[in-house]
């Protein structure tokens, strides 16, 4: 991994795969922008990301005054990317191996563990969703950055299956797929809309 700097902001990049995005605005401009909306549908979540890469929805969650996170990734590397700040809230560990003994409640779960292009299965598993659904509060939600490939019909209609969560999915490239548990739809729906018209097109 390396930083590369542009006009107003520095890339992590890894090849043609970019890690993050380090700016002074909220909105970095990339798809992360679209999970803003998922911290600030709760008052004071507790919020847990796996896959940290470089760090941008956790600069995120600072800037939007959300302090109470934690950061799950394996790659040690990425530590020399991130402030201290937000380098004392990360741990260095497997995010499936994590969840499978986590004892503690999140409001909000977020998965974006790439490796490149490609989020392992694994975190698709009905292994990982009982052990994500255990370790949110009476409601909550878990949420996926999703690229799209071959697979995304299979997954979805997978997703969609699981009787715990009420997934719903806004297609893209980089798909927004989120599970609500013990949240109505509705009721999702119509705070949601507030908070950012972007999800006006989930389905």
């Amino acid at each position: 991994m390396k930083k590369v700097k542009t006009k107003d902001a520095y890339l992590i990049v890894e090849g043609l795969a970019i890690y993050s995005v380090i700016s002074k605005k909220l909105k970095v401009g990339g798809y992360w922008d679209n999970f803003i909306p998922l911290y600030k549908f709760f008052d004071n979540p507790r919020i847990l990301l796996i896959g940290v890469g470089g760090g941008t929805m956790l600069r995120q969650m600072e800037k939007l005054g959300y302090k109470n996170y934690l950061g799950i990734d394996n790659n040690r590397e990425i530590l020399k990317f991130l402030e201290k700040n937000i380098r004392e809230k990360v741990k260095i560990i497997d995010g499936f191996e994590f969840m499978k003994t986590n004892k503690e409640k999140f409001d909000l779960i977020i998965v974006d563990a790439y490796k490149g292009i490609i989020n392992p299965l694994k975190f698709y598993s009905n292994e990982f969703l009982t052990n994500s659904y255990n370790s949110l509060k009476s409601k909550g939600i878990i949420s996926y950055n999703h690229v799209l490939n071959v697979l995304s019909p299979f997954l979805f209609f997978k997703l969609k299956m699981r009787k715990d969560f009420d997934f719903k999915i806004r297609l893209g490239l980089n798909s927004v797929i989120i599970g609500l548990k013990n949240i109505e739809r509705s009721d999702f729906e119509r705070k949601i809309k507030k908070l950012s018209s972007y999800y006006n097109t989930l389905i």
